[in-house]
């Protein structure tokens, strides 16, 4: 090939079950593909600021490169953004919670996944309503099923298909706004999408697309494929098995979308991840030694706390490596070794602080009595702080801490309690 020319050349990727062709422009007159190791590795120098794991991720500046026709400063740039909007946006933590409103209209759910492996996102645009929608959360709705559709993949599958199904849409449910929001969204999933799919592309939906393609890559531009609801079965199963797609669609699938039960499976896994809650090791070092602090000012309590502050400080050491869940801490001076009975005290140990015949008047011991209650009045205060360090280790572990209100009414609760234990103590002393 003439130096300088520029031509076309046919590049085959294979997928795990057919094997797919595309045209990949030439660089520089040369055969190279637009993602060749020499363009990753220029790009890797242009974000080298960047964490190891963006630079790591070979697949995503591959993905950028070949978006970018294999300009590194534009690929760069994209790979930037993206990592920037993630930091920003954080769309791994969307949940269901956050955008129920919308998962409740079910217009939007994953199908399966085509013959490629591609998951298959479904949108039933009659069930949007524009009026009714809040547009971050649409929005968040979005990003959502995205994401689902990535985790789904698996190598060496990285694109998704979207269906918009338009059959039963009006004109109200057309939302401009929400569609030029998520056409920003090809910035973010560089060469995600794979193909999209317009089935009953009306007049009105024309007069949308002659103003959205303008939002959109060219690469983004040549996915869309406008069918008519007639040729949709032909079409999509060429894509996919029968088992995955919908009846009206020709398949056989008898899935039927139920929000309740996605709602339910989401409560279950959030209850399951609460139970191992991840704290911030620099937010728990620093509620925990501030309470260690406040404590260390009790003389009772300084050798338990001074017992828990190494013993903190060894947990912290041992769990500084990242991404390692931090264990709920549990030092044997946090559990009593002997549980107290706050009935009548025992006959053995009236015995022996000389009470079983004594009295105030009589035969007892007055000094070994006073003695008696001060041991009593010790160890209601231990089994009180200590069940308040219990409590608050507990909250501080799931990122809380007791606020002042909280503070005095387990104070005030904990001080009733030890009184009406030291009155029936007496009146059982004075019975005696």
């Amino acid at each position: 090939m003439p130096s300088g020319s520029s031509a076309t050349i046919p590049v085959t990727s294979s997928t795990s079950t057919n094997t797919q062709t595309q045209m990949l422009p030439s660089i520089n007159g040369t055969t190279d593909r637009p993602d060749n190791d020499a363009l990753v590795s220029e790009v890797r120098t242009l974000i080298q600021d960047l964490p190891e794991h963006i630079l790591n991720d070979t697949a995503q500046i591959k993905r950028c490169l070949r978006s970018r026709g294999g300009n590194t400063t534009k690929a760069a740039e994209f790979v930037r953004r993206a990592y920037e909007w993630r930091i920003t946006t954080k769309p791994e933590s969307i949940s269901e919670k956050d955008i129920k409103s919308e998962l409740k209209t079910g217009k939007a759910y994953i199908l399966g996944k085509d013959k490629q492996g591609r998951p298959m996102i479904l949108l039933n645009e009659h069930l949007h309503d524009p009026e009714e929608r809040d547009l971050d959360e649409s929005i968040k709705f979005g990003i959502y099923w995205v994401e689902k559709a990535i985790a789904m993949m698996e190598p060496p599958v990285e694109q998704f298909i979207i269906i918009v199904d338009r059959t039963l849409s009006t004109r109200k449910n057309v939302d401009m706004v929400l569609i030029k929001e998520l056409a920003k969204l090809q910035d973010y999933y560089c060469e995600r999408l794979g193909a999209a799919y317009v089935i009953g592309a009306n007049w009105i939906f024309q007069l949308i697309w002659k103003v959205v393609k303008h939002l959109c890559d060219k690469n983004t531009q040549e996915k869309v494929n406008i069918i008519s609801k007639h040729k949709c079965e032909k079409t999509f199963l060429e894509i996919a098995d029968k088992e995955t797609l919908p009846p009206k669609y020709g398949g056989t699938s008898t899935y039927v979308y139920d929000f309740e039960s996605i709602m339910k499976q989401a409560e279950k896994i959030t209850m399951d991840q609460e139970g191992e809650a991840e704290v911030e090791p620099d937010l728990k070092k620093k509620i925990t030694l501030d309470l260690l602090d406040e404590w260390s000012v009790n003389e009772e309590l300084k050798s338990i706390v001074e017992e828990e502050r190494s013993h903190f400080e060894k947990n912290l050491s041992d769990s500084s490596k990242p991404n390692q869940r931090i264990k709920k801490m549990r030092s044997p001076a946090l559990v009593p070794k002997k549980k107290y009975n706050s009935g009548p005290m025992r006959k053995n140990k009236r015995k022996q602080s000389g009470l079983v015949n004594g009295s105030f008047n009589g035969g007892g011991n007055f000094g070994e009595l006073e003695s008696e209650i001060s041991g009593i009045k010790s160890r209601l205060v231990r089994i009180e702080m200590t069940l308040n360090r219990l409590e608050l280790l507990e909250k501080m572990v799931q990122g809380k801490s007791l606020g002042r209100s909280e503070w005095f009414f387990w104070i005030v609760v904990m001080s009733v309690c030890a009184f009406l234990l030291l009155l029936a103590t007496f009146i059982n002393v004075l019975k005696k």
